[in-house]
């Protein structure tokens, strides 16, 4: 489960790393004054999706090769 090898990041970091980030996420969207409409929310959770896709792309290396 952890591993050791040079440039991969151990699961349990990465597990901990998302959990923080949804609940303060949650915190955020809970807490705010503007409650924010349902496709307002679609549309943060797309960006969110492409936002994460692209850096994975970036450290893969992948945007490098088009």
């Amino acid at each position: 489960m952890i591993s050791l090898k040079p440039g991969i990041t151990p699961l349990p970091i990465v597990l901990g790393y998302f959990t923080a980030a949804a609940v303060i996420a949650f915190l955020i969207i809970w807490k705010a004054k503007p409650k924010f409409s349902t496709i307002v929310l679609v549309y943060i959770g797309i960006g969110g999706a492409f936002v994460a896709t692209a850096d994975h792309m970036g450290d893969s290396g992948l945007l490098c090769e088009l």
